[in-house]
């Protein structure tokens, strides 16, 4: 577990943070919204550098692994890299990044090669 904690609005900027994210996670950081979001922005960016990590080990030992009774199994790393990328894709969206603007009109949006 990180010991690091977000700075509050009333302490310091952000760009007074400590580095503690690899080179996936400082990328993030700079798309801070606002300072409310530190926390948000921060997981986010922890999430990144264990995926990032994750995938690393993966192709240093390979996708395929020897399970415990000798048989050829998916390298257990794989699942748990699947699950930090949804929670980066997660925290970014609570962040507003994925949002899309409402629709006037209800229904499909229209075809934008036309005809039916």
């Amino acid at each position: 577990m990180c010991d690091f904690q977000p700075p509050g609005p009333s302490r310091h900027r952000l760009t007074s943070w400590p580095k503690p994210a690899a080179s996936y996670g400082r990328r993030l950081l700079a798309y801070v919204i606002e300072e409310t979001h530190a926390e948000l922005l921060f997981l986010a960016c922890v999430s990144a550098d264990s995926a990032s990590s994750m995938r690393r080990q993966i192709k240093a030992e390979g996708e395929i692994v020897i399970g415990s009774t000798g048989q050829p199994t998916a390298h257990p790393l794989i699942a748990a890299e699947g699950a930090a990328q949804k929670r980066v894709a997660s925290f970014l969206r609570q962040l507003g990044l994925f949002s899309e603007p409402k629709r006037d009109k209800v229904g499909r949006p229209p075809n934008p090669f036309g005809g039916y």
